[in-house]
């Protein structure tokens, strides 16, 4: 497995910054992992999702994938949101389990680190196991996630 696990509790930095003319308010700062490539975006009015997965790999055909969302104007604690995705991924996997990691606050921002396996997802026909972290801004939420299609070490699952 790449350093993705270890890179989704580093890489998101929260900032309130107006260094550039892009920045504005509060924003997600983050690279791209090495070794992987971009292979989705989606922006709408509410919601902006980047898809990452090593460069061997496809948006269709993936083992592991780095996904970030930011979910504009939404105002949700991290364990509520973490309780609407229980709720949401419950309908695709019958069989899983949810466990929150950490919860801290990281820059002034609430955040929840947690890991949730899953036996068969109906989305993508394989067995999921992801680990997301939550940050509750002020003007939006955020979300990174890794997730693989493979049976993670024992250590690797809870840390």
């Amino acid at each position: 497995m790449s350093n993705s696990l270890a890179y989704l509790l580093l890489f998101v930095a929260m900032t309130t910054s107006t260094d550039t003319v892009q920045v504005q308010n509060e924003n997600l700062l983050m690279t791209r992992p090495d070794g992987y490539k971009t292979v989705f975006q989606d922006k709408t009015t509410d919601t902006l999702t980047s898809e990452m997965v090593p460069l061997d790999q496809s948006a269709h055909n993936w083992t592991e994938i780095v996904r970030v969302q930011i979910f504009h104007g939404l105002k949700a604690t991290p364990e509520q949101f973490k309780m609407e995705m229980d709720r949401a991924r419950a309908r695709i996997c019958s069989v899983r389990s949810s466990q929150a990691l950490t919860e801290a606050r990281e820059n002034g921002y609430a955040t929840l680190v947690w890991y949730d396996s899953c036996s068969l997802s109906a989305t993508t026909g394989n067995p999921e196991f992801s680990w997301f972290k939550g940050i509750q801004g002020n003007d939006s939420f955020y979300l990174a996630q890794v997730s693989l299609k493979v049976q993670p070490s024992e250590e690797l699952s809870v840390r």
